[in-house]
């Protein structure tokens, strides 16, 4: 466990440029404004950020994590630990608030790790998701 992280919540109005840049770094595809959610979660070291946990809010019990993503400039070591404690303190705090269940999906391997490592069941194999832009 990693004692020298901090945790916070940020907004997106404000945290997107980061992200943004952080997913292109990753050669994600940058998730558009409109649809990144509000709350992003995040975890750092005493000098920068390291992973930032987008998280949708339901009008259920449910949050949905979507599209996590790291600081490509952290080193391993300095993230090591990191990602998991960041999603318990999400839980924590959403559980405060009422909400009972977390989902999100993935397909990236150390993401997976992680995720299993944090007590996330995987609930289905091979899976497809559908998406239908509206506008």
């Amino acid at each position: 466990m990693n004692s020298n992280l901090n945790f916070r919540l940020e907004n997106k109005f404000d945290y997107y440029p980061t992200i943004a840049k952080w997913y292109e770094e990753h050669d994600f595809p940058v998730i558009s404004f409109d649809i990144t959610p509000e709350h992003l979660f995040i975890v750092s070291n005493e000098t920068k950020d390291l992973y930032c946990v987008p998280i949708h809010i339901t009008d259920s019990t449910l949050a949905y994590i979507a599209f996590p993503v790291s600081n490509k400039s952290a080193t391993k070591e300095e993230k090591k630990g990191a990602f998991t404690q960041l999603l318990t303190y999400a839980e924590e705090t959403l559980g405060l608030l009422g909400y009972t269940t977390f989902v999100t999906t993935s397909d990236t391997p150390v993401l997976m790790k992680m995720f299993a490592e944090a007590g996330y069941e995987e609930s289905e194999k091979n899976v497809t998701y559908y998406i239908k832009n509206l506008k």
